[in-house]
């Protein structure tokens, strides 16, 4: 069947689609507003409680970051082999839950970094599946906005677990464990979502062609475009300008910001995140989804810039505010990018391959960071991040110009 004919078809029923996704959406939104009422509130528990020092915490993020790229690997592999994200969704999303509980009953160092293992473990379990559905329930052209909106909404769910955090902060004379206790519900609301809004698509969906009718092979690792390993090489240069927040609120602490609102920081990122990322997903379809992710840059390395000679809580937060703007328009757009350069019955094994790959790299940048912070200051991780952006933009420069040279630019051909 051909992309025209699938678009056709798909048209059809785009009310059961648009539930799907609207599905699929909304339980990022509910996983991530329950991370977000533990990891907005997580690096003062650490530093504040525990007494953990920025090195451990940098070690701790990269650790983290790692297992949940590196369970992408098998998770998003697993998913193609037995054509079902379904029970893979519900793996990682049980395990989401119980995570938090672990925090609520770490007692030191170690605790903390258990829960953190098996809550990036489960985010691992679910994240390759959950990228992969929404390549399968959206056509070629619609995949920029459909993982925008799953970006939006996840965003939202970040400002609403940041603030109810803060908010019970205040009202519970910092009683950390309870919050972390109170963040196993909406982790088991979305189980709820899964069962009853999200479905695969079965081999006979107007959505599935040919190629996702194909059997998973372990030739998929040796066949994926040329251009697919190339990207894959640019974003592993990205990682080292992305490293955890946590950073940003190290930095804020230090130009001025109260205890009290710093997790608002989290809030302020992801409330703008999720302002933006819709909208730049439907302009991505529009301009050209590398276009979108390279303007994306340049706003992430003004930010960082205004981030390392901030001197008033003010101008901290147009930085703050610039990293959000600059996620919204880079997070899904490379998503889609690299989900239309994988063939349809190897997507979960591509996103697997990227994350396996980046989780190294973004273990590395986190390590690199907290050395940074702890040895020169808080402003210098953003000094790395600034050069690493930098890299990565002329990377994609030259990628794009070939593309278009060549022809061989997706979005471009599409439009054409």
């Amino acid at each position: 069947m051909s992309l025209n004919a699938v678009q056709a078809k798909a048209v059809t029923h785009p009310k059961n689609v648009r539930l799907q996704l609207w599905g699929v959406s909304l339980m990022a939104f509910l996983w991530t507003m329950s991370s977000f009422m533990v990891f907005s509130i997580l690096p003062m528990f650490l530093t504040d409680e525990l007494g953990a020092n920025l090195r451990q915490v940098g070690n701790l993020e990269g650790i983290a970051s790692f297992t949940a790229f590196f369970m992408k690997f098998f998770s998003g592999i697993v998913s193609d082999i037995f054509r079902s994200r379904i029970g893979i969704l519900a793996m990682g999303t049980a395990l989401t839950s119980a995570a938090k509980l672990l925090f609520a009953c770490a007692t030191g160092i170690g605790g903390v970094f258990m829960a953190r293992f098996i809550d990036r473990l489960s985010k691992g379990i679910r994240a390759a599946p959950a990228d992969a559905i929404i390549a399968d329930l959206s056509s070629q052209p619609m995949r920029g906005q459909s993982y925008g909106l799953r970006q939006s909404l996840m965003s939202l769910g970040a400002v609403c677990g940041a603030v109810i955090a803060s908010s019970m902060l205040a009202h519970t004379s910092n009683n950390y464990r309870l919050i972390f206790a109170c963040a196993t519900l909406p982790a088991a609301l979305s189980l709820v979502v899964l069962f009853t809004m999200v479905r695969t698509p079965s081999p006979n969906s107007a959505l599935v062609n040919k190629s996702q009718s194909k059997p998973f092979a372990f030739t998929s690792f040796f066949t994926m475009p040329t251009l697919y390993w190339v990207t894959l090489a640019l974003l592993n240069i990205l990682m080292f300008a992305r490293f955890s927040e946590s950073f940003v609120l190290y930095r804020a602490r230090d130009i001025g910001w109260t205890k009290n609102w710093l997790p608002y920081i989290f809030g302020i990122i992801n409330c703008v995140h999720a302002v933006c990322a819709y909208p730049a997903g439907i302009l991505a379809d529009r301009i050209g989804k590398i276009r979108m992710a390279i303007m994306g840059l340049i706003v992430l390395i003004t930010a960082n810039l205004i981030i390392i000679y901030a001197n008033t809580p003010e101008s901290m937060g147009i930085g703050i505010m610039l990293i959000g703007v600059e996620m919204a328009m880079t997070h899904s757009t490379l998503k889609a990018t690299i989900s239309d350069l994988l063939p349809a019955h190897a997507r979960g094994t591509g996103f697997s391959l990227i994350a396996l790959s980046t989780g190294l790299t973004l273990y590395a940048s986190n390590a690199l960071a907290g050395e940074c912070a702890h040895s020169y200051g808080t402003f210098a991780p953003f000094v790395v991040g600034t050069f690493a952006a930098s890299i990565a933009i002329i990377g994609f420069l030259i990628l794009h110009r070939f593309q278009l040279k060549k022809g061989n630019l997706p979005s471009e051909r599409i439009k054409g």
